[in-house]
Order: structure tokens, then sequence, then C-alpha cells
């Protein structure tokens, strides 16, 4: 920082301490004294760790709490790769961020063992960042946290539901009037990263109309079955009417009750967001529309048994959709600044009424083992998967994940193969 810069940095902070007045003071007092520790403090923490390292592991990471999708996966996978590796005597020690974005996954995770939440932390994974970056002790994002290919939704369920939990959960059933089986339902809107802010990425490309729901919940109201809405920022209300369906969101529902809808239902109907990871760590299966991009390796992150429903893409030049190996060979970036489909000249096209309801009641035989794929079904599932089959992990996803592309869709869209 030049001189300049540093006589700026210093009139700022007594700007900010004349209008905080006290309170401000001892913020950026104490800030001072965290910055100024973090290096004699952290370095003592690591070397205590390597002196016992014989008697237990102990390691160091950051859980990105304030997004659901990280506070679901990214734990679920280390957890999971900790138990590959045979890591029994390992304590995993966290820090996170300022928000959480789901306070019961939290505490459920918060009582694993092996799991402890502290931003003391912070100390620790400063000095190994800094001077020791290739440390086994700091627990790696990209290997073990967010890995691009995992097969933790094959393995035991690591989120606990305890017996108390359960009693709760068939309280609020009761209260929600909620005695026959049923399916939760989530569309992702803006409503969400409105309210609690973006992380500065293009997502509006996945939103999706809740009401698109209605041929589905209605058909399902006629074979017996409940709807349940779940989310926690809605940008509609619904306007469905069916008295086998009911919305449990906004002010009507808590961090409790999203997961304790999804630990009880039959499976789980969303898109490819943070949310539908739920149904991951509590290894529900769920059917996920309007999916795009389509990333076979990044299927890991949902359940196994999962079924997919995507959007299709129209190529305006050309005029014409794009086929599946077209779609997966796109140099699509999530961190690219802008409408990365708009400004390719691409035009995503939702899901309809008619292919998410035949996808909803494929989904339910499936879960139920009454599906079986009509001859011609099983042709086209064979030349999808054959088609990608240069695809890295999509051998992994199919045949032990079990995730499979909707065969209703595979019919009526076989151009795209």
């Amino acid at each position: 920082m030049s001189s300049l810069g540093i006589i700026k940095f210093v009139i700022r902070q007594i700007n900010q301490v004349q209008q905080g007045g006290f309170m401000e003071l001892v913020r950026k007092l104490v800030k001072f004294l965290r910055l100024t520790l973090r290096i004699p403090i952290g370095g003592l923490v690591v070397s205590i760790c390597y002196l016992i390292k014989p008697l237990i592991t102990i390691r160091f990471g950051h859980l990105y709490t304030s997004r659901i999708g990280h506070l679901c996966v990214n734990m679920d996978n280390y957890i999971y790769a900790r138990r590959e590796r045979g890591g029994s005597r390992e304590l995993g020690v966290f820090r996170t961020d300022k928000r959480i974005s789901n306070t019961a996954i939290f505490t459920m995770w918060s009582k694993h063992k092996g799991i402890l939440f502290s931003n003391f932390a912070e100390f620790p994974l400063y000095f190994l960042e800094k001077y020791i970056p290739n440390s086994t002790m700091q627990i790696s994002f990209n290997l073990e946290m967010g890995p691009i290919f995992s097969l933790a939704s094959i393995s035991p369920k690591n989120l606990k539901i305890s017996v108390t939990d359960e009693q709760k959960i068939d309280k609020l059933l009761q209260e929600q009037n909620i005695n026959s089986p049923y399916i939760c339902l989530h569309n992702r809107d803006s409503a969400y990263l409105n309210f609690y802010g973006s992380d500065g990425n293009f997502h509006d490309y996945r939103d999706f109309d809740f009401d698109d729901f209605k041929l589905g919940i209605n058909q399902l109201a006629d074979s017996g079955l409940m709807s349940v809405r779940v989310g926690e920022k809605v940008k509609h209300e619904s306007r469905i009417v069916n008295e086998k369906f009911i919305s449990i969101t906004g002010s009507d529902r808590s961090d409790f009750s999203d997961v304790a809808l999804i630990t009880k239902c039959l499976f789980f109907v969303g898109s490819n967001t943070g949310f539908s990871n739920i149904s991951r760590v509590l290894r529900k299966p769920e059917l996920l529309i309007n999916y795009t991009p389509l990333e076979i390796g990044r299927l890991s992150i949902y359940s196994c048994d999962s079924l997919i429903l995507p959007k299709k893409i129209y190529k305006l030049d050309e005029q014409r959709y794009l086929s599946f190996s077209e779609i997966m060979s796109l140099s699509y970036n999530i961190h690219y600044q802008g409408d990365f489909f708009s400004d390719m000249g691409l035009l995503l096209e939702n899901n309809s009424q008619t292919e998410i309801s035949e996808a909803i009641m494929e989904m339910w035989a499936r879960v139920a083992g009454n599906w079986q794929d009509s001859e011609a079904q099983s042709q086209l599932q064979n030349q999808f998967w054959k088609s990608v089959d240069n695809v890295k992990y999509s051998n992994l996803v199919h045949h032990q994940l079990n995730i499979n592309i909707c065969s209703t869709f595979l019919e009526r869209n076989s151009f795209m193969i």
C-alpha cells in the first residue's frame, strides 16, 4: 500500500470511529487484535496439533453456512470422504459464515461425532493458508468438501434425525393435517437471493413458475397423494386450489419444518438449487425439473435414484434445438459475468405442465417400484447414455448412483439424443 493509501485508510478509520462512537472503536480494536494475533495464535495451535497427532488428528476447514447447498453437500461430502479413508480418530474443526442458512441442519451437523464448529478455526486456517498451504491439516474444499463427483449419496445417511426430532416431525404433520402419503415441491425464483443478497453470479435462467406444477398436483390428488410446497422465500403465492395441496412457505415455515417435511415425503421435486440438496443429505429420491445446464458429473450433488427433467435449449440463429451432446459441450461457467445463454444466442425452454406431470407420475411409479420402461423407452435410455459415454463420470452417475433422464421426456424429445 502506498503512503497516500495508508493516509486515506487512517482518515477513513478515524471518520468511522467519529460516526460510530465508542462501540465502533471497540469493534475496530477487537478486529485489529484478531488480525495481529492470527499468526502467533494460529502457529501455536498448528504446532500443538502436530504434537498430539499420534493421539488424535485435528484438521481445520471453512463451511460456507450462508448457502444451503454448501451447508448440506460440503459437510456430507467431508464426512463421507473421512469415513472412506478410515479417519475415525479425526476431529474436523470448521469456521462458519456469519449467517446460517438453515439452523436445524446446522444443529444436526454439530451433533455429529468428530465435528466441531468454532470460528477460532480462523487462526490456524490463516496460518496454514499463509505458511503451509499444502498441509493435510487443512481440509481441502476441492478434494473433500466440494469435489466435482462424489458417491456420498449411496453411503449411510450422515445427517441424523434424533428421537426427539422424530416426535416433533410427527407433531408437525398432525398440526398440518398431513395424514396421507405426500410429496414436497419447490421452485426456484429470485425471491431468496433478492432477500439475502446474491453471490454475484447470474441464476435467473433456472427460474420457473410454481403453478407449472398444477397438472401434476391435480393428478397426484386424483391418485390419493398430497402435495406440499416448501421453501423460505417465494416470489408469488400459488393460485392452485386443491384440497390435497398445501403451502408451507414464508412465515408459515421454519428451518426445521423444511427438514421435517422432506424427511417424511415419498420424494422431493425441485430443480438445481441449493435447497434441493436437503433431499441429498436426507437420502430422499428427487425429481429435478427444468434442470440446466446439464452437467453429468455435477448430478452427484443430488440423491441417488433421482430423475432429471432437463430444459430444452433452442439455438436462435439456426432455428433448432440443441442435442444432449451439444448441451453438455457448452462452455458454461457459473462465474460468467452476464446471461451466458442469452449472450450465446440460446433460448431456454421451460418444461411444460404436461412434461412435468408425466415426470412426477413416472417418479412416483419408480419410487413405488412399479415403473417399467417400455421397449422404446429402454432403447432411448440406452441411446442417451451411450451418447454421453465419453463424458467423465457418466458411467458412475448412471450405474452407481442410478440417476436417469425421465423416460417420458426422452420419448417426447428423442430428436435430442
